[in-house]
């Protein structure tokens, strides 16, 4: 009598693992399912409204809460999208060349002796 009950046991724990794996597997899927559906959201999250998505931000460098990582007053997205300038950089690809010296003192009684050399360009970019 005792072996008749656990081949009962066992057919009934059978049956049960028979009916649960599908849905352990259909879970799983789902489960699947959601985490890419997650993904693909947050790979179209745009937090700061910049138009740069989040995952973008994030291969640029610029920060995904602030619009205007900068602070140029120019949005993140205008500059990577638009003008094609650094949304790093305030100052963006411009750059501004200062003569030290105008290139010729003499005779301009009202400038003052140029120490520096006369005509050396900087670059402040």
């Amino acid at each position: 009598m005792l072996g008749k009950r656990w081949v009962g046991l066992l057919v009934a724990v059978l049956l049960l693992a028979l009916v649960i794996a599908p849905v352990t597997a259909e879970t799983a899927t789902a489960s699947a399912g959601d985490a890419t559906r997650s993904l693909a959201l947050q790979a179209e999250t745009d937090s700061d409204g910049d138009g740069l998505t989040d995952e973008r931000e994030a291969e640029l460098g610029t920060d995904p809460a602030l619009a205007d990582t900068d602070g140029d007053g120019l949005s993140d997205g205008e500059e990577v999208d638009f003008l094609g300038t650094d949304p790093l950089n305030p100052l963006g690809d411009m750059s501004i060349t200062i003569l030290t010296c105008p290139p010729d003192t003499a005779g301009l009684a009202d400038l003052p002796e140029c120490e520096a050399t006369p005509g050396v360009a900087v670059d402040l970019a």
